[in-house]
């Protein structure tokens, strides 16, 4: 199990300057319009009858497997 994690925490720290981690934008403020966003803008742009994903949400969400009370993380969203 160490060495599991020795290994783990050896790849982790090798590949992290390289993904950029810990690291300052290369384009500061590239998110700025993003910030303080029209959420009902937003949401008509991705909760639209036609987007493919929002008219199957029901079927996504049954093919996970969720049930009430499970805790679910949007990663990369």
């Amino acid at each position: 199990m160490q060495r599991s994690a020795a290994w783990l925490m050896t790849v982790v720290l090798a590949v992290a300057p390289v993904l950029g981690f810990g690291q300052v934008s290369v384009k500061p403020g590239i998110n700025a319009a993003y910030q303080n966003a029209d959420v009902n803008r937003w949401r008509g742009v991705f909760e639209r009858d036609g987007r493919e994903v929002w008219d199957r949400r029901h079927e996504i969400l049954g093919a996970l497997g969720l049930r009430r009370g499970m805790k679910v993380a949007d990663v990369g969203a």
